[in-house]
């Protein structure tokens, strides 16, 4: 079994593990608190929080019924104003849902795998969500599953927002071929193709320095029609490969320090509720669903 040192991890979190991976899954965020391999050493970045209280910051969680923020906590939908319930962030406007801030049910469970339930009522949504995570060999699966429960219908999307970590010289290779700009509150401004500085449509392509929150469009398939990208860590010989399902089809590249970038694939844009198109938003009517999935496969090279 794994050699993971698990004594720092919060209280109530649940352990899964094979000869690979080990996993620590915080229901009350539905969240992946750390991933570590056979020699205790963590996968992803996670400064640590002190409670269960305390939304998480690093890890992986889940963001559902949308991803990023929604302007003023507001959209309109067939001619009607919609105002987004406190989503416990304490911001004007909201952010990711309230997957992140929710307390999520254990389903069922296994050495090497556990399925949550979330079921909400975070106004104006009215769904139920279903994740499973599991470890397949040096892989981490989550599946993630919204279904609309109310009578009218709502616009849905998923994202995942896992955090790594960033090491001076870390490589990444995403290739897409646009992004959004955005102005001092964090919303797009105008779309461009990738500047040079951020095109990681190369191997061997450099993580740069500084801020970077930018969303990324028109991101490439493999052979499989998965949308893929890796992550490369040479001084240490390691990579993290990933690979989204169909519905994830664009990314947030988030980083604003030294030891530490999110790549999170989403199914939208920022503040699609208040587009003209949704511009990634699945519109879904009562127990109509939408699923996705994030592969994550770690390897010494």
């Amino acid at each position: 079994m794994c050699k993971a040192k698990h004594n720092s991890i919060p209280k109530h979190a649940i352990l899964i593990a094979n000869g690979n991976l080990s996993l620590a899954i915080t229901p009350s965020f539905g969240a992946i608190y750390n991933i570590w391999d056979n020699h205790g050493v963590p996968l992803l970045w996670q400064p640590g929080y002190p409670n269960e209280s305390v939304t998480p910051i690093g890890g992986c969680f889940p963001l559902v019924p949308y991803a990023n923020r929604v302007k003023n906590s507001c959209f309109t939908l067939a001619s009607k104003k919609y105002q987004i319930a406190d989503n416990q962030c304490q911001q004007p406007h909201a952010l990711h849902g309230d997957g992140w801030t929710s307390e999520w049910q254990v389903i069922a469970r296994g050495n090497t795998w556990i399925k949550l339930g979330h079921r909400s009522h975070l106004y104006p949504f009215n769904y139920n969500a279903e994740q499973t995570i599991k470890i397949l060999d040096n892989s981490l699966s989550i599946d993630i599953e919204i279904t609309h429960l109310g009578d009218i219908p709502m616009p849905y999307g998923i994202g995942f927002h896992p955090w790594f970590i960033k090491h001076e010289n870390t490589e990444l290779f995403a290739p897409t071929t646009h992004l959004w700009h955005e102005d001092k509150q964090h919303f797009p401004t105008k779309k461009s193709t990738v500047p040079a500085q951020l095109d990681f449509s190369s191997a061997n392509k450099k993580l740069p320095s500084g801020f970077i929150n930018n969303l990324f469009l028109g991101w490439q398939v493999n052979d499989k029609k998965q949308y893929q990208a890796e992550i490369c860590y040479p001084s240490i010989n390691r990579t993290i490969s990933i690979q989204a399902s169909e519905l994830l089809n664009r990314y947030m590249l988030y980083q604003n320090g030294s030891d530490f970038f999110c790549f999170e694939p989403v199914s939208h844009d920022i503040d699609a509720h208040n587009s003209n198109k949704m511009s990634g938003l699945k519109l879904l009517t009562t127990n109509q669903s939408i699923k996705a999935n994030l592969l994550m496969s770690f390897n010494q090279i």
